[in-house]
């Protein structure tokens, strides 16, 4: 009986082992910097970096079915940078898991659809996290801008998106909308100038603010829907 114990064993960790392999090994590795992804697949860092260009961009993105998944590590820019930009019209592009800083735009996807950005900490960046297209998800986000009279956080141009539990702090707009048929909630916001500005018709829900000069504003505020729990 033991035996067969121990023979489950081992075949259980080898098991986990071939799936991390082949996980590993599905992964490209981005080493330097600029960096352009062309093709569908799973791209990830492999430490922190920074490009020593003056300006451009660190990481394009200009195929569908991409995930960027940055592993902790973190992108670092110099004065005229954007991080990670995709202006092409593409599909299933996620970006996920590390950080971005000191960059013009952070995270940036023009015309993407059904593409989500998760878990990035956007450091002092002019704009942190920008969507357009449908579909897009943007949730558990950290934006943080130490000075609190510079920077948009979340500017959304997607349609009929979801803007779920970020946090952002020291901007001096928290989230913009400019998209159709988008729900914001759960998000946070603390020592800005302005929480939400909904310049187009949206839903609202569970947004709390602390130390912000306006809370929720914008031509469209009247029209939206207040769903509750707003503060």
């Amino acid at each position: 009986m033991m035996i067969l114990k121990r023979l489950k064993l081992f075949i259980f960790c080898m098991l986990i082992g071939l799936a991390y392999s082949n996980n590993a090994a599905a992964c490209t590795a981005i080493n330097s910097l600029p960096f352009a992804i062309t093709t569908p697949g799973q791209y990830c860092l492999t430490s922190d970096l920074q490009s020593s260009a003056a300006n451009g961009i660190q990481i394009s993105i200009g195929a569908s079915n991409v995930t960027l998944n940055l592993g902790g590590f973190s992108l670092k820019c110099v004065a005229g940078q954007n991080a990670i930009m995709g202006s092409q019209s593409v599909s299933n592009v996620s970006i996920e898991n590390g950080s971005v800083r000191d960059c013009n735009y952070a995270v940036a996807l023009s015309a993407c659809t059904s593409c989500s950005v998760k878990n990035i900490n956007a450091i002092n960046n002019a704009v942190g996290i920008s969507v357009g297209g449908f579909a897009a998800i943007v949730e558990h986000n950290q934006i943080r801008n130490d000075n609190p009279n510079s920077g948009t956080s979340i500017l959304v141009n997607a349609n009929a998106s979801l803007i779920d539990g970020n946090h952002i702090s020291g901007s001096i707009t928290g989230i913009v909308n400019r998209g159709k048929g988008n729900i914001f909630r759960g998000n946070s916001f603390s020592m800005c100038q302005t929480a939400m500005r909904l310049d187009v018709r949206a839903t609202y829900q569970d947004n709390l603010t602390q130390l912000c000069s306006t809370t929720f504003t914008g031509t469209e505020l009247a029209t939206s829907t207040n769903a509750g729990g707003n503060f």
